[in-house]
């Protein structure tokens, strides 16, 4: 669900009286004519403002790009006649029509039988059809300030307005409904069939969920519907993988949360019959751990030092757990209840130190010699400079050691004892959602809602309460405003890719804490302070703070990055995640018996391995339990637990 305007249906209705546009037929056929105008018709001079007289081919090669992709994205609306909806094609083209930077294609749909129910429409903004936005500079503070300009903040209120009126044209009378947009960048291969269908699926999916919602007879996902005939699977596997969205751009995929759903009684291992309900995805969330700097204040004892070992412990605790979600689809239902009930399968990631295993061995994903290997967790000694027997406080400069994580004698065990030294109890979730990007028709709403928007607030608690049968409403507190749902209002953060050692694109999310520590941890801390204080230093002024993390982004990949958009990066509160996780279970959210597991050694194949019960979900609570912790989740091992603390390092 996206909130793109409060005046969003007001705006549809003003473009039906606007002044005269271009004429669009529902076709996508552009109305245009070339004879010359009679003699009594002709206009005054031209001027450097008037139209091109140029004839009928565009001086850009950006018009051919439009033709081009409408011409694909027809292709494959082909075979939709008897479906029961009626399909079109806009293309707005920035040569022919004023106050639009980008050409856009937009897909309108609307049911053949209802047709009075209203025309839902999304548009695709092709970036390769105009020069990319310069830069700006600014004095902020005295200081000169680069400012990135993305191509997303294109897609605005007058280029909606633009587009609108354009619908309106086609679809004179009817009620418009604006499903958001996304832009195409510039080097979308129009002639890769799978990058087309994941754009015109991803584009269908937003129209059709709209129309579908509006419908007197929709009745939205609820687990207490589903606890019956269905039990649900989770499995979670960790890699340090690329995949890409639906414009073919790269994100980050260390963890991966596959959401299952399998009749009751069907067995996974059965051999493929047509008698045999096997499982279906319901859908998938991916992202990454971040290192979040957020060192632990132990209480000291009376006489000044730590009377407890688990006290002294928690005096090197330095950094607390975040996932960040770079992606989040349901593939079979793509309501904002449907995309809570996935934000609930991501919390046994939190469960005991199961998240251990996106940074264990990750080394064996780069072997180049001479390379910085961006996921060590050796790293991290950098800042902790954990105190050793040798060096009871640490190096006197500060700044620790690199520890070797390849050394044979750091076993499972030692990393194990490591990472609890380092990390704060807990994990917090955080989702990024993109400013005109494929996922942001259905993850907007949580954006306007950190913002304040109270119809964007109250939309994500009514889904909550139609996901759980509404016990979510008995549980949730939302006196607090957007910090009820989030534990800030959002921090921006880059969006684009950069060219990795293996000559591929890969997500400059890449570029985190860790990152930024493997290459200038051993050369120039202050580098990793000033990326700390770049999402942490709220009263700096936030250009400020982008241009310097935009520059050490540049620094880590060589000059390699390049900024296709932002997102704003939201963390979800600790009181939001617990009570729609208590309510989920109240209703009835089913489960499945945990698989047997193999032993204490990592096993390289992924199999199956059950979690203890999860204890804390984020750094600030201790006393949570997710209601999916009997699922059936597909891990590695577990950690074992020392008695004792090793001492490597």
């Amino acid at each position: 669900m996206a909130i793109h305007s409060d005046n969003n249906e007001q705006q549809a209705a003003e473009a039906q009286q606007a002044a005269p546009a271009p004429s669009f037929n529902p076709s996508g056929a552009t109305q245009t004519a070339y004879a010359p105008a009679p003699a009594q018709a002709r206009q005054a001079p031209w001027t450097f403002g008037g139209p091109r007289l140029t004839g009928p081919i565009a001086y850009s090669q950006g018009s051919d790009a439009l033709a081009r992709l409408r011409e694909k994205l027809a292709d494959q609306f082909k075979d939709t006649k008897n479906t029961g909806l009626d399909v079109a094609i806009l293309a707005l083209d920035n040569q022919q029509i004023d106050g639009i930077y980008y050409s856009s294609v937009v897909l309108c749909m609307r049911t053949v039988d209802s047709k009075v129910n209203g025309v839902a429409f999304y548009t695709m903004m092709l970036t390769g059809t105009r020069d990319a936005p310069a830069s700006k500079t600014e004095t902020i503070l005295g200081q000169t300030t680069e400012i990135k300009v993305v191509p997303g903040e294109a897609f605005d209120d007058v280029y909606v307005q633009r587009v609108t009126r354009v619908v309106a044209e086609a679809y004179p009378g009817v009620q418009l409904y604006n499903v958001g947009g996304t832009t195409v960048p510039a080097d979308f291969n129009t002639e890769d069939p799978q990058a087309i269908h994941r754009l015109v699926y991803n584009a269908s999916a937003a129209v059709f969920s709209e129309l579908r919602a509006r419908q007197p007879d929709f009745q939205d996902i609820s687990v207490a519907m589903a606890r019956n005939d269905t039990s649900l699977q989770v499995n979670i596997t960790f890699g340090r993988e690329t995949i890409d969205n639906s414009v073919s751009e790269p994100m980050r995929s260390d963890v991966d949360v596959a959401f299952v759903t399998a009749a009751v009684g069907s067995n996974q291992n059965e051999s493929l019959n047509n008698q045999t309900r096997r499982s279906d995805k319901f859908g998938k969330v991916v992202g990454f751990i971040d290192s979040v700097w957020s060192p632990v204040q132990p209480q000291m004892s009376a006489w000044g030092g730590y009377q407890d070992p688990m006290m002294a412990m928690q005096a090197t605790q330095k950094y607390a757990a975040r996932m960040v979600i770079t992606h989040m689809e349901s593939t079979q239902v793509s309501t904002l209840s449907a995309h809570l009930l996935l934000l609930l399968s991501v919390l046994p990631v939190g469960i005991g130190n199961t998240w251990y295993h996106a940074f264990y061995n990750q080394h064996r994903f780069n072997e180049k010699k001479n390379a910085h290997d961006l996921t060590d967790v050796g790293a991290l000694n950098y800042e902790a400079n954990l105190p050793s027997a040798k060096l009871p406080t640490g190096n006197t400069n500060g700044v620790g050691n690199m520890i070797d994580t390849r050394a044979k004698d750091f076993t499972p065990e030692v990393f194990g004892a490591y990472m609890r030294r380092l990390f704060r109890d807990g994990m917090m979730f955080a989702l990024d959602v993109p400013l005109c990007g494929p996922q942001t028709w259905y993850l907007d709403v949580f954006r306007a809602a950190a913002k304040g928007n109270p119809e964007a607030q109250q939309a994500i608690i009514g889904a909550a309460n139609a996901l759980t049968n509404g016990a979510f409403q008995s549980v949730f507190d939302q006196t607090n405003g957007y910090k009820s749902i989030f534990a800030d209002n959002g921090s921006v953060v880059h969006l684009g890719y950069y060219e990795g050692e293996d000559g591929r694109k890969r997500d400059i999310r890449d570029i985190d804490h860790l990152a930024v520590l493997n290459v200038f941890g051993d050369t120039d801390i202050s580098v990793v302070r000033k990326w700390s204080d770049s999402f942490l230093l709220d009263s700096r002024p936030i250009h400020q703070r982008l241009a310097d993390r935009w520059s050490i982004i540049q620094a880590v990949t060589k000059s390699r990055a390049v900024l296709t958009g932002t997102a704003e990066r939201l963390t979800f509160s600790d009181h939001f995640l617990q009570s729609l996780n208590r309510a989920a279970g109240s209703a009835g959210l089913a489960s499945c018996t945990g698989v047997a597991g193999k032993g204490d050694i990592v096993d390289e194949s992924r199999d199956s391995f059950p979690q203890p019960v999860a204890r804390t979900t984020s750094p600030h609570n201790t006393d949570f339990e997710s209601h999916l912790t009997g699922v059936c989740m597909r891990l590695i091992f577990y950690f074992p637990v020392c008695s004792t603390i090793p001492d490597p390092w």
